[in-house]
């Protein structure tokens, strides 16, 4: 698949990662569960209307205390 550009980025970080950044359809699926390395956690995505795969790269912000 073609290198995303900076436009289509900023495109999906604007819709929260809810569509694909390629064709902009909601049917899209993690394909793992999130891989940590260092401080941050990846996660392979794919677009099941025009077969598109990226990686989110996601970081940890806060921490809240578990209510239970």
């Amino acid at each position: 698949m073609a290198t995303l550009t900076d436009q289509q980025k900023a495109w999906y970080l604007a819709h929260s990662g809810a569509r694909c950044p390629y064709c902009h359809s909601e049917n899209i699926e993690a394909q793992e569960q999130v891989q940590f390395d260092a401080d941050e956690g990846y996660q392979h995505v794919r677009c099941s209307e025009c077969k598109a795969t990226w990686v989110d790269i996601l970081a940890l912000v806060a921490v809240e205390a578990d209510e239970d």
